[in-house]
């Protein structure tokens, strides 16, 4: 899904793109991605089973997200956590609630979300002396 496109934005929104499809197949891969997390609850095996399919999935949005964030610090989510987090919660509500939410909203705000909360894990310049001026009180 994003082999070949130069690290940025693009290189990102097409993998969310890639698993955002409104087609059946798309639809029916994530009623059973949402149903096994529902199972996992209750059934530890299938917690391993997600476990493998979610490093690969995370190695993916590593490589979407190059160029686009900086590294996790100690103590913070790492980004894939955040990433598919945020998607996932989002195409839930889209299914299961009367939330008008299309595949291209859902994908602009995961986007605009990752792009925000890099922007707020910058490290201060070194000559500032301390948080980022955004973050600062007045």
């Amino acid at each position: 899904a994003i082999e070949g496109i130069e690290p940025g934005v693009e290189r990102f929104a097409a993998l969310l793109d890639s698993v955002l499809g409104e087609d059946e197949e798309s639809e029916q891969t994530w009623r059973v991605w949402i149903n096994v997390h529902g199972e996992a609850v209750r059934l530890p095996e299938l917690r391993r089973t997600i476990e493998e399919r979610l490093s690969q999935w995370f190695e993916l949005i590593d490589q979407a997200l190059e160029g686009l964030v900086p590294p996790e610090r100690d103590g913070e989510m790492p980004w894939p956590v955040c990433v598919d987090s945020v998607l996932t919660g989002f195409v839930i509500m889209a299914m299961t609630s009367e939330a008008q939410l299309g595949r291209r909203q859902i994908r602009d705000e995961v986007v605009r979300i990752v792009l925000a909360d890099a922007e707020a894990r910058q490290p201060a310049p070194p000559w500032a002396g301390g948080p980022r001026a955004s973050t600062i009180t007045r």
